[in-house]
């Protein structure tokens, strides 16, 4: 398999297995990258013969890069703090976005640190570590209707009255 293979569809060409990229951001260097995936299991005991799988699950999965741009890769000063403000806008932003590494992709991500490392030697440059969290989404779908058959009265008729029926004064006597 060759290493230039598309990672994404066809309007994502350019994208490829060999580049990283955070949300629309592609590192001039990628110093390190750490992932880390964990299956939480329960203390409770299981009975012997149950399912073990209802005993575990996954939690959202987490990345750090450890990435860095140049001004002179970008080919003029201060392309390097446009970046980092590109990054604390996406962080303030909340909204969940793509990452790509070579070895996977990360759905719904957010950052939730950034630290950026500056000394005398790099002032045209940025250095930072990004680590990211998965944010698990899910849908909920509400039906409407009678509790079953448990001899309980349907939910309409258990619901508190609305506020502007109740009277604040009663009981001030």
């Amino acid at each position: 398999m060759a290493s230039n293979t598309p990672l994404l569809d066809g309007s994502y060409a350019l994208i490829t297995q060999s580049q990283r990229m955070i949300n629309t951001l592609i590192p001039n260097i990628t110093l390190e990258e750490t992932a880390v995936d964990t299956l939480q299991v329960t203390d409770q005991p299981v009975e012997t013969g149950s399912p073990v799988s209802d005993h575990a699950f996954l939690l959202p999965c987490q990345i750090t890069m450890r990435v860095a741009w140049s001004d002179s890769a970008g080919q003029y000063e201060g392309y390097s703090a446009q970046i980092y403000l590109a990054f604390l806008q996406l962080q303030a932003s909340r909204q969940a976005f793509n990452v790509y590494t070579p070895m996977r992709g990360y759905n719904n991500m957010l950052i939730s640190t950034l630290h950026k490392v500056a000394d005398e030697t790099n002032s045209h440059a940025l250095f930072i570590n990004v680590s990211m969290r998965n944010i698990l989404l899910t849908t909920t779908t509400i039906t409407i209707g009678s509790l079953p058959s448990t001899g309980q009265a349907p939910l309409a008729s258990t619901t508190a009255p609305p506020l502007s029926s109740v009277n604040p004064t009663a009981g001030d006597d």
